[in-house]
């Protein structure tokens, strides 16, 4: 296998921040829960947790009455105004996106040649 587990722990930390980064907080609220319980078995200490509400699954669903929104007529008062056109904008040269993106993928492959290259 070609790097150590905290290597590939590493990538995919990078690949998750790059990739998925809504999922951060679920993964760390996870984290701190494992680590929470972790610490608590070790040095002993007892959280009486109370008992969970259980779930009914198979209740029947509730009947709702809705009643439907009146909508009022639109009243013209005075005639739409007349916008003037806008101006088209002058179109950006591309050449920082391609700087950036080349930097960016610059130091990745840095990072994964440092993190993969075999010692």
């Amino acid at each position: 296998m070609i790097g150590t587990p905290v290597q590939w722990l590493a990538i995919a930390a990078v690949g998750l921040v790059l990739f998925a980064p809504k999922l951060i907080p679920v993964f760390a609220r996870i984290l701190g829960r494992l680590v929470g319980m972790e610490m608590k078995r070790r040095y002993g200490i007892s959280v009486p947790s109370a008992p969970r509400p259980i779930r009914n699954s198979r209740s029947e669903p509730q009947d709702v009455e809705t009643v439907p929104v009146e909508t009022p007529a639109r009243i013209q008062s005075a005639p739409e105004p007349v916008q003037a056109p806008i101006p088209a904008m002058p179109t950006r040269s591309s050449l920082p996106l391609w700087t950036g993106s080349a930097l960016v993928l610059g130091a990745v492959a840095v990072l994964l040649w440092y993190l993969l290259h075999a010692r």
